[in-house]
């Protein structure tokens, strides 16, 4: 699968996906500049399918699997990275205009923020549409933000948000 990158945060994931080395993710057959070259996916269907067949279960281990290949040790220098403050820029401002659940999560998000640990690599958009079948490698991750944890978020996205 031939990937052109069109944006910033699109170029940054290729990056990160060479940085992965195969692990978690296709394996990088080439890259020059914006043009990533991935193996390609197979034909095995789609967690979306397992979650409209009432094996949502299933799903999610699947994606919990996928998250803990990419945060196995990895050699080398982390990639740049998006700080996950600029990912959550907007929500202050949305909370002070509109309240409600969003005051909740600014104030979550401003104290997970406000207490860093140590630096980690998160993928930055995992969900049921961006993990693949890849035959006999298994399920792996696609189309990486990449953004930076330091801070003690847990993986919810995924969990918390019925597939398309």
């Amino acid at each position: 699968m031939l990937k052109i990158a069109v944006e910033a945060e699109e170029e940054l994931g290729n990056q990160l996906m060479a940085w992965w080395n195969g692990q978690g993710v296709p394996l990088v057959l080439a890259c020059d500049g914006k043009a990533i070259l991935l193996e390609r996916a197979q034909d095995g269907g789609s967690l979306a399918d397992l979650e409209r067949q009432g094996r949502d279960d299933e799903a999610s281990g699947i994606i919990c699997a996928v998250v803990a290949k990419l945060h196995l040790p990895k050699s080398g220098p982390i990639p740049a990275l998006i700080p996950l403050s600029q990912w959550f820029a907007e929500l202050a401002p949305a909370a002070a205009a509109h309240g409600g659940l969003l005051s909740g999560s600014a104030s979550t998000a401003h104290a997970l923020l406000s207490a860093p640990r140590e630096l980690s690599v998160l993928h930055g958009d995992i969900h049921h549409g961006n993990i693949l079948y890849f035959g006999a490698r298994g399920w792996l991750a696609i189309d990486p933000k990449g953004s930076d944890r330091r801070t003690r978020l847990r993986l919810r996205k995924p969990l918390l948000q019925s597939p398309p």
